[in-house]
């Protein structure tokens, strides 16, 4: 008898199908079989594995009441009566059991009881023989139907998934602890709370989790319970959040009791009312700042009637509470804005949702205020109206405040006449309407004549009463419709509107001269003021309104200049004119900021020994599109302005640097340079003239020259003289221009100490064809010999021209017939080559051969 088979090796072969062929199995043994399996739970079996058969068996009750009989067949065919999803484990089951240390094995798995019915078994098995390795050989067991037992535990186990289901997802905490206070049970709305898992927190005592500040006052609101004094207890204490914050809870707990009454725990819920306290404290904010706000604030209903107002409305309206609740708020309305006003607040508020303006309301007393007032439409979830909420503040004060600020911004404080402000939205009125009706209108600007006598006699209250009454006599003398405004000092506007022509200007305006010019009497003395008139008219001048204010203003200056007490009408060509000249004082002003001027230079020299004296700075402009132009073009645009200061002292600061540079080449000639008596004249100039020397390093003794024009205005003598020796103190000399042009020359020679002067090109070009030229020249060089300064001749175009001077007594010239001027870079090559003129050295200083043909001539 062959040994039987291993008891894992039998399993597997069985599972794969390997096991002996055996003979198919019958339909009566599968019938057979069905109601063996059918008999459950009271089966037995028995498996041999020597023949990997298995015996299946009724119990004895039922053989006798069901006429069963025990059944044998191949294991594998009996496995196909097993659910096929637990093969697999019951296999495994037979596999880790059957051993001589573990004999017994259980499993429960599913057996087919009919063609659509699968019972639930309990199979329990024992081996009972082992050969000499200690492998079964043989096993027994039952099989016993729980398919009762486990529908009820899929029950019990759906009933405890849909209690979790419910616990794990409603918003309160729920919670058992034990008599020491240590988390026994906590569903995931824990988690939510805290933050912290529920596997972190089961064990744990739940003071751990309570806020430090909150952990007293939470016992002492738990004792009342634990004393059972109360059956539950329910308060609000901070929890701890994970995240480091905290949660506001409120907590509802009762305690558990054993059967015999003995504390065993305590079980409740947590909720999270953070939120709710949050909104709580906005409600309670809201509440105070609703009782205590500066602003009043009054709550409607839809139709709307008022609910409710606070403290400040009841201050400002004068009303009592319980005057006002149930009013429709119109009650306030004061009839100041019409119904339209009202229409367009309610359009707003049903199309924004809010309005916001300013009206006036109209207190219990009587009295209209103003207010600033909000309006908003208050809705519900669904969009349904629900209250409307006014906010207002009294701005009354702040109304009255405006008005007056208005009033000091618009008109005069002293003659209560509009201002220039106000002048000016005037103007722009006065001249829509003279387009819109095709007339003229006169800007008409005053200055008062001899008002300052008055006001430096009398004081400054004599010369304000003065203009008080010079205002009203401009309001009396004006029509309807015109407009009287101060513009400062003793300085009137009048606009006179609607004028046919130029005629009814000329009557308006003489009736304002003629009702100034009578005699005033300030401080019991009589004056007699009058006024000077300039008058523009539009649209004649079509410029803006400050054109036109501007023009007025300059024809007024116009009319002073002229013998005062008149008016002169603004000439339009002169205007031009004199913005032409503006125009080009910004030009010059640009060309100085852009480096567009340059220096020339004009030798001057010694025609007897033919030594180079010096030079004379000459100003060019290097002009962008016409090229270099000559100082006649724009020097006299600008004298007697102060660009002309400031384009002296970019001369002197040129030649300055330019004589530094020349020493560096070891060239030492002296630089003359040009200046008006204005720049001359200026306090700062001696200032300056040390910053500028400072600049360029300082300069030798005798190496610059300032020349002054002859015919320059020097108002102040004893300062130019003092600026003159100053000057000279520190190397610097002076000499005299173009002289003989002026009409003080003798003044200025004998006053200034200039050391030379320079007789004008105009007489040295034509003395030899004109006598009186000829004669001026020699009484200027015998001048300047009597007084013993030197003298320069300009305008030396010929030799003839340098002979005769020199037969005069001139040896120092510069002309176009020695040199014309020339850039900087040239002259030192031009020094270098310069010789003296043969005809000049050979002229003897004690003849005159022209002069008696000169004089012939004249005869």
């Amino acid at each position: 008898m062959n040994a039987p088979p291993d008891f894992d090796a039998a399993l597997a072969a069985i599972a794969c199908g390997q096991a002996a062929q055996a003979p198919p199995t019958s339909a009566g043994v599968a019938a057979t079989v069905r109601r063996a399996l059918q008999s459950l739970p009271d089966c037995a079996w028995v498996l041999d594995l020597a023949s990997e058969s298995m015996e299946i068996a009724a119990n004895a009750p039922l053989v006798d009441a069901r006429g069963l009989e025990p059944l044998t067949l191949p294991f594998a065919d009996w496995l196909h009566f097993v659910h096929a999803d637990d093969v697999a484990r019951l296999q495994q089951t037979l596999r880790s059991g059957g051993r001589p240390d573990h004999p017994c094995f259980e499993c429960e798995f599913r057996l087919l009881r009919s063609e659509a019915s699968w019972a639930w078994v309990l199979g329990r098995g024992r081996a009972v023989s082992f050969d000499a390795q200690g492998r079964a050989t043989r096993c027994i067991g039952t099989i016993t139907d729980i398919t009762g037992r486990k529908h009820a535990e899929h029950c019990l186990s759906e009933s405890e998934a849909r209690y979790r289901l419910v616990v794990d997802n409603v918003k309160e905490a729920i919670f058992q602890t034990d008599a020491a206070g240590r988390w026994l049970f906590l569903n995931r709305a824990w988690e939510e709370i805290t933050g912290f898992t529920v596997e972190e927190a089961l064990g744990k005592s739940f003071l751990d989790y309570v806020h430090p500040d909150d952990r007293a006052r939470n016992q002492a609101l738990f004792q009342p319970l634990i004393a059972r004094e109360k059956d539950y207890c329910r308060h609000e204490i901070r929890y701890l959040h994970k995240d480091g914050g905290h949660r506001w809870v409120e907590v509802f707990a009762r305690l558990t009791l054993d059967p015999q009454g003995e504390l065993i725990g305590t079980a409740g819920t947590l909720y999270d009312v953070t939120e709710r306290r949050a909104v709580a404290e906005r409600l309670r904010l809201a509440a105070s700042v609703f009782d205590h706000a500066q602003e009043g604030i009054v709550i409607c209903d839809p139709r709307p009637r008022i609910l409710d107002v606070n403290e400040t409305f009841l201050r400002v309206t004068g009303y009592s509470r319980e005057e006002a609740i149930g009013k429709n708020p119109n009650f306030l309305q004061s009839g100041h804005q019409d119904a339209t006003f009202y229409r367009a607040l309610w359009t707003s508020l049903k199309e924004n949702g809010c309005w916001r303006g300013e009206l006036w309301n109209r207190r219990k007393s009587g009295e209209v205020y103003a207010e600033h007032l909000t309006i908003t439409a208050v809705r519900d979830a669904e969009g349904t109206l629900t209250h409307y909420v006014g906010v207002f503040t009294d701005i009354t004060a702040i109304k009255e405040n405006q008005r007056r600020l208005e009033r000091m911004a618009y008109y005069d404080t002293l003659t209560q006449l509009p201002n220039r402000s106000l002048l000016a939205d005037r103007l722009q009125m006065a001249m829509a309407r003279a387009q819109r009706e095709q007339t003229l209108l006169a800007v008409c600007y005053l200055d008062l004549d001899g008002f300052k006598d008055v006001n430096d006699l009398l004081g400054h209250a004599a010369g304000d009463a003065l203009l008080v009454e010079v205002a009203e006599r401009l309001s009396n003398g004006a029509r309807a419709g015109d407009t009287v405004a101060r513009l400062g000092g003793d300085e009137f506007a009048v606009l006179l509107g609607g004028l046919a022509s130029v005629e009814d200007c000329d009557l308006a305006v003489d009736r304002l001269l003629k009702n100034l010019d009578q005699p005033y009497t300030v401080c019991e003395r009589d004056f007699g003021v009058s006024a000077s008139i300039g008058v523009t008219l539009f649209p004649l001048d079509g410029g803006d309104a400050d054109s036109l204010l501007r023009h007025a203003d300059q024809a007024m200056y116009i009319a002073k200049q002229a013998g005062r007490n008149r008016y002169h009408l603004f000439d339009l060509e002169s205007d031009r004119r004199a913005q032409a000249h503006r125009q080009a004082l910004q030009r010059i002003e640009q060309a100085l900021a852009l480096h567009e001027f340059v220096l020339y230079y004009m030798p001057k020299v010694d025609m007897l020994s033919g030594r180079v004296i010096g030079t004379e700075a000459l100003i060019r402009w290097q002009h962008p599109t016409r090229g270099i132009l000559p100082p006649i073009e724009f020097l006299p645009l600008i004298e007697n302005h102060p660009l002309a200061a400031r384009v002296d002292h970019w001369v002197l600061r040129q030649a300055l640097h330019q004589s530094h540079e020349w020493r560096a080449l070891g060239i030492k000639l002296a630089i003359s340079v040009n200046m008006c008596g204005g720049t001359l004249q200026e306090r700062e100039f001696i200032t300056q003239l040390d910053a500028a020397l400072a600049e360029a390093g300082g300069i030798e003794p005798g190496l610059l020259e300032i020349e002054i024009l002859e015919s320059a205005s020097l108002q102040d003598m004893d300062h130019a003289s003092s600026i003159i020796a100053q000057c000279e103190s520190r190397g610097i000399s002076f000499a005299l221009d173009d002289f003989g042009t002026g009409y003080s020359s003798l003044t200025y020679f004998r006053r200034l100490p200039a050391r030379a002067l320079k007789i004008d090109q105009s007489f040295v070009r034509d003395m030899l064809r004109d006598p009186d030229d000829y004669a001026i020249v020699a009484g200027v060089i015998g001048l300047a010999r009597a007084f013993n300064r030197q003298v320069i001749a300009e305008g030396v175009e010929t030799e003839l021209h340098g002979a005769a001077l020199l037969r005069l007594g001139c040896q120092y010239a510069q002309g176009f017939g020695i040199a014309r001027p020339m850039p900087a870079d040239r002259i030192p090559a031009w020094v270098a080559q310069f010789r003296p003129n043969p005809v000049w050295t050979s002229v003897s200083t004690s003849t005159d051969s022209l002069a008696p043909k000169l004089k012939r001539k004249r005869a």
